[in-house]
């Protein structure tokens, strides 16, 4: 039986050149997709969330991430991070990230993969999906999102954003709470 999963990626810190790059992707099986997008986009609404986590203030971060843990977002997804410290080679890190987090969600040979990538230009796509099939990954689409068109693309930002939030020494409780529903590979 084929095991059909969504991926959606982000990533955070080219801006720090480099020090601490984070990779973040959530996967959920397709038929789960939609049903996760629009609780998302509610959980948004209700938290007065900006697009992006480094928009957001504290109170909206802290207001979202427990909305996230209130209405179990986590049953129906999986949220993958990785961290890299002192490493640019975005493609590798982007690519290896993505296929362990296929990997870590379906242990499954028989999979088919829809993958969605934050932002990203047609060469670096393109570059990405030269790596992953380097790894036997059997994908139908794969292609660049917006955030600011899908929730699950903005789900994977704030994790990179909160990731990056843990060197704060002001970090909310709450952050704790969350790290502990999601997966480091």
């Amino acid at each position: 039986m084929i095991i059909k999963i969504s991926t959606y990626t982000d990533e955070s810190g080219q801006e720090t050149n480099w020090q601490e790059f984070i990779v973040c992707t959530v996967v959920c099986q397709n038929k789960d997709a939609n049903l996760i997008e629009n609780e998302l986009e509610a959980i948004e609404e209700k938290s007065h969330k900006h697009s992006k986590w480094y928009k957001s203030n504290n109170k909206r971060r802290e207001s979202y991430i427990k909305e996230l843990l209130d209405r179990n977002i986590f049953q129906e997804s999986a949220i993958y991070f990785s961290r890299f410290h002192n490493k640019s080679d975005y493609v590798s890190l982007v690519a290896s990230h993505i296929v362990k987090a296929i990997k870590s969600y379906s242990a499954e040979s028989d999979i088919d993969v829809k993958i969605f990538i934050d932002k990203i230009d047609k060469k670096t796509l393109n570059k990405i999906k030269k790596e992953i099939k380097l790894f036997k990954i059997k994908y139908s689409k794969f292609r660049g999102l917006d955030d600011k068109t899908n929730s699950l693309i903005r789900l994977a930002d704030s994790v990179c954003g909160m990731i990056r939030d843990l060197n704060n020494s002001n970090m909310p409780e709450i952050y704790s709470k969350m790290l502990k529903k999601i997966h480091e590979i």
